[in-house]
């Protein structure tokens, strides 16, 4: 029993080292696992339990004035599965699941930022970036020791997709940048060194929607840090890149089809604006006119599918906690952790508009990138407004 796991651990090892344990665990996961049931299962096995056996440090009437605007948008989309066109009980549960995962996730990260010390946390993203730094180097090696350098890097792990693996590292890079510049470290060299194998396993990918997305992210990181020559020299670089990839890789890699995808979805929403289909809607669709008899399995944009599954409403709650997170970021865009987290926000953003789907479901490079940020700002702000900033 819980009460049972929870006297076990606080008689022989302490339930905050159990916790921060748990933390490099299941980051390094993405990374490292084979496959996404693995990364599931540690989810299940040691992020559920974890927030399970400190239920008796949870109050109800905090965590809703914390979350309030995330659990709003997950009850609406839960909500919306009684007008689900497609209403299966199957898939029913598998949503719901999604939600849960959402839920344990807020629960969760609650926990460590009032667990552990934020030197402690610190020390840790450094160790997991150092480890990812090491298994992308190690998978650049292998795959192209038995593939050309033509061909499409994909990754031996749960997230080695190319876009799912470019929204990941994306993150990781972000955070390297971000640490050298706020901290002014000395060991500037050292972790160039370290972005270096995820720069070009990313660039490899040929993924165009991350790799753009990171130039936006970073674009933005220089503006924020007032750094206008290095924004000058970063803008054109980026446009030559951004050339190179439609003219040279448009060409080999082949059209996207997204512009065809997201009109489809556009004219549906167009016919049920207000509240949308449900969450319980399958969004695959087959024709004729984009290229051939072809199948589409998702929106490939998270904009369109908060409007296409929640409608105006859906779209309004999933704007809501990027606009909150946005304010928080404006009155406190000195702080380190506020300005990191918004800029990883950002990234995540930039990467919806080309791909992904509605952001409820079980853990993934999207999930991460896209619920971390807009949960560990939704409990800083809440601490600002008390006057609490230890962070």
């Amino acid at each position: 029993s819980v009460s049972h796991l929870s006297y076990i651990l606080d008689n022989n090892f302490s339930k905050d080292n159990f916790l921060m344990l748990t933390v490099p665990l299941f980051l390094l996961s993405f990374v490292i696992a084979p496959s996404y049931s693995i990364v599931h299962a540690i989810f299940y096995c040691l992020i559920l339990p974890c927030s399970l056996v400190y239920y008796k440090d949870f109050y109800v009437k905090e965590l809703y004035q914390k979350y309030k605007w995330i659990f709003g948008f997950l009850l609406y989309f839960s909500i919306s599965s009684l007008w689900s066109v497609d209403f299966e009980l199957k898939q029913f549960f598998r949503e719901m699941k999604g939600v849960a995962c959402v839920f344990i996730g807020v629960c969760y990260l609650d926990l460590v930022m009032r667990k552990i010390s934020t030197e402690k946390l610190l020390n840790i993203l450094k160790i997991c970036s150092i480890i990812t730094s090491i298994v992308i180097s190690l998978n650049l090696i292998v795959f192209y020791s038995y593939n050309s350098i033509n061909v499409r890097m994909e990754g031996y792990f749960a997230s080695g997709q190319e876009i799912k693996s470019g929204w990941l590292l994306g993150s990781v890079i972000i955070f390297m940048l971000s640490y050298v510049v706020n901290n002014k470290t000395k060991y500037i060299n050292f972790y160039a060194l370290l972005a270096l194998p995820l720069v070009i396993f990313m660039v490899l990918t040929q993924s165009r929607g991350p790799i753009l997305a990171l130039c936006v992210a970073l674009l933005v990181f220089l503006y924020q840090n007032k750094n206008y020559k290095s924004i000058l020299a970063f803008l054109s670089v980026a446009i030559i890149y951004s050339l190179y990839l439609y003219f040279v890789s448009h060409g080999s890699r082949g059209s996207s089809y997204r512009l065809d995808i997201w009109t489809h979805f556009m004219n549906q929403i167009l016919a049920k604006p207000i509240i949308g289909y449900g969450i319980l809607t399958d969004t695959s669709f087959e024709t004729n006119a984009i290229v051939g008899q072809s199948l589409f399995k998702h929106t490939h944009n998270v904009f369109i599918a908060c409007l296409f599954h929640g409608g105006i409403i859906g779209g309004i709650l999933f704007f809501k906690l990027i606009f909150d997170a946005f304010i928080v970021f404006k009155n406190n865009v000195n702080n380190h952790l506020v300005s990191t987290l918004f800029i990883i926000l950002i990234f995540s953003l930039a990467c919806f508009l080309t791909d992904g789907t509605l952001p409820i479901k079980s853990p993934k490079p999207e999930w991460l990138n896209f619920w971390t940020p807009i949960i560990l700002i939704s409990y800083l702000n809440y601490y600002y407004k008390y006057g609490i900033k230890d962070y």
